[in-house]
């Protein structure tokens, strides 16, 4: 495992990550003749651009053992339901349950892996004096107290949580610009443009005795078409987003004029009065939570992994985490509560629901009011897949689902063994508008190649340096391949999520063509249509990007590269819809022939036409078919 030249070391390990201030390094004279490991990317890079030799430590784990402690971080979810937490009910919702399912996934993997991981070394290693940041010490001594360790300094501080801090991504004149918000700026912003403009633009809701459809964190841009066929029938539609707003700018502007719909006024809900008994309120819940998470020894055994207790290492993040949330916790319920007693909601639709708003809304719902979960990705589990399926919210599934086909329904009802009186199939509304813009391309002389990169996550723990490092050499041979294409350009549109690795990817970019168009929270579907190729990378192979199928709807050939060599069989592929290929094929060969090889360029698109057959339903009606079913509730 260990690379050859580390076999004549000393007795002694340096275990770094991405925190440590190298700078230090040089207070430790027996740093270079020790054995180095690197705990992820950024420690990684730092190491090689120092050109100190060291070894990657998640070569430590196989995709087995990574697939296990992903199964083990799913089991931890339901951790509040192992223990007696009556005193934590709000409003009969249990505060302790509005932990966002998506940021819990990424904090458990990554403590999980970096567990595993520092235990391999250990394993290997037994008789080394391992020299770390305190913090990674405390992973040391809960798998062994009696091996001997040294703190390289005593900077034990928390780092910022995930989901606390936002990065806003835009273009002016052919440059590329970013800047981070806090959550809590972010929400204050978002609150004043939000009074502004639906102040001016008349676009808050006001209660009647009309039947009404509450939507929650929509893009009211997205769905134009449902919106539209929502306005043939007599009814209010409401959107309430706690997140990213839905006045974000002025598509999303004209789209809630135009079709008549309004934005749920949340402080006239809940007053400033009403706010401030909400505040003291959560101070005495926060320190009701504190004080258990502090005390409570079953924590230790609920939180363990391999008969070793992880809690330790998890308990600051957790207190950190309800401290930071815990009056946006209470001001969800409390906001739901009043939505539900003042506002006649006839039913809720969401695109999500394991997020901190989907939660409160369903959690004090209860199931009396009716509501569907939207299917909004392209998905495709499969038998040997079932496990992943937890990210898209099935096993805990609350109400109905819309899903688009009935490869789904099939998946759902013979897998999952759900009922299949909650199963809609709708087919997909905001998808509507693609097959309107179909448009063929393939006499033109001058071609654009769109590069959709999905990023790397921890969510599934498939990630890594070793990942990364071959992410990296794929984007930089892409574009060398690229440029040597006559008339032929680059176009990029990075994944809409906050992700440490979409930075990357554009500060790649950003050295080795600078002059190339990076998009992020453009649409696709103006982006698309005036492009000769979809260029997807699959960094893990464990699901479909929905560009995939966004490009069969507009009849533009897919060349999907996968960095994991391992596929699954998705039908898709069955159906030879789209030209799958590995990271280190022939690039250019297989750009050229379907650019230019008409023959395989229409095969593959009558091969997606037909896929879409089967796997789509109602083909630029969704939002009809919907609506329909909306009014019926």
């Amino acid at each position: 495992m260990m690379k050859e030249g580390n076999s004549k070391k000393e007795n002694s390990i340096f275990i770094l990550d991405e925190t440590f201030d190298f700078d230090l390094l040089k207070k430790y004279p027996n740093f270079n003749s020790s054995i180095i490991i690197s705990l992820d990317f950024k420690s990684h890079i730092k190491l090689e651009k120092l050109k100190i030799e060291h070894t990657i430590g998640e070569n430590f784990l196989n995709v087995d053992l990574r697939r296990e402690i992903f199964n083990h971080s799913v089991s931890m979810h339901d951790w509040h339901k192992q223990i007696n937490t009556d005193q934590f009910y709000f409003k009969n919702v249990n505060l302790l349950s509005m932990f966002d399912m998506g940021e819990l996934q990424t904090i458990l993997m990554h403590i999980l892996l970096k567990f595993e991981t520092i235990k391999k070394i250990l394993d290997e290693f037994p008789t080394h004096t391992i020299f770390a940041e305190q913090k990674i010490l405390d992973y040391v001594i809960s798998i062994n107290k009696n091996i001997s360790v040294q703190s390289l300094n005593y900077n034990n501080t928390l780092d910022n949580l995930e989901y606390d801090n936002l990065k806003l991504d835009f273009r002016v004149r052919n440059k590329n610009f970013s800047f981070s918000l806090s959550r809590n700026r972010f929400q204050k912003l978002k609150t004043i443009q939000e009074n502004l403009v639906c102040s001016l633009f008349n676009l808050w809701h006001k209660p009647s005795s009309k039947k009404t459809i509450l939507f929650l964190e929509f893009d009211p841009v997205s769905y134009s078409v449902l919106w539209k066929e929502l306005k043939k029938y007599d009814m209010d539609i409401v959107i309430f987003n706690s997140r990213k707003p839905a006045t974000w700018n002025l598509d999303s502007i004209k789209n809630l004029r135009a079709h008549g719909i309004k934005i749920l006024n949340s402080k006239k809900l809940i007053n400033s009065n009403s706010t401030e008994i909400i505040r003291e309120k959560s101070i005495k819940e926060l320190e009701k939570i504190v004080t258990f998470l502090e005390n409570n020894e079953k924590l230790e055994k609920i939180f363990a992994y391999q008969n070793y207790s992880i809690w330790k290492i998890l308990k600051p993040i957790f207190i950190k985490t309800f401290q930071s949330r815990i009056f946006d916790y209470l001001y969800l319920i409390s906001l739901s509560e009043k939505t539900f007693s003042d506002v006649n909601i006839d039913s809720i639709i969401t695109l999500h629901q394991s997020g901190e708003c989907e939660k409160a809304f369903l959690s004090v719902n209860k199931e009396k009011i009716p509501s569907i979960l939207l299917e909004h990705g392209f998905m495709n589990y499969t038998v040997d897949l079932q496990d992943f399926d937890i990210l898209s919210d099935y096993p805990n599934l609350s109400g109905k689902i819309a899903v688009w086909g009935e490869i789904q329904k099939n998946y759902l009802t013979d897998i999952r063994k759900l009922d299949s009186q909650k199963i809609l199939v709708t087919g997909s509304p905001r998808h509507d508008t693609f097959f309107k813009k179909r448009q063929k391309s393939y006499l033109k002389k001058n071609k654009t190649i769109l590069l959709t990169p999905r990023p790397i996550i921890e969510h599934t723990g498939n990630g890594g340096t070793p990942i990364f490092i071959k992410y990296e050499i794929l984007l930089k041979k892409i574009n060398e391949t690229i440029q040597k294409i006559p008339d032929c350009e680059l176009i990029i549109k990075l994944h809409p999520q906050q992700i440490f690795h979409n930075n990357e990817i554009r500060k790649l970019f950003e050295k080795i063509n600078p002059n190339v168009k990076i998009y992020q929270l453009s649409q696709i579907e103006d982006i698309l249509p005036n492009c000769d190729m979809l260029l997807n990378i699959s960094p893990e192979n464990l699901d479909a990007s929905t560009t995939i199928l966004e490009a069969m709807i507009l009849e533009k050939p897919v060349i999907d590269i996968a960095i994991d060599k391992k596929r699954f069989e998705f039908e898709f592929l069955k159906d030879n819809a789209i030209l799958p290929i590995d990271y280190d094929s022939n690039l250019e060969e297989n750009f050229k022939k379907v650019l230019f090889d008409k023959k395989f360029h229409d095969e593959l698109i009558q091969n997606a036409n037909s896929h879409l057959d089967k796997y789509l339903a109602y083909h630029g009606d969704s939002s009809k078919c919907f609506a329909k079913i909306l009014d019926t509730i």
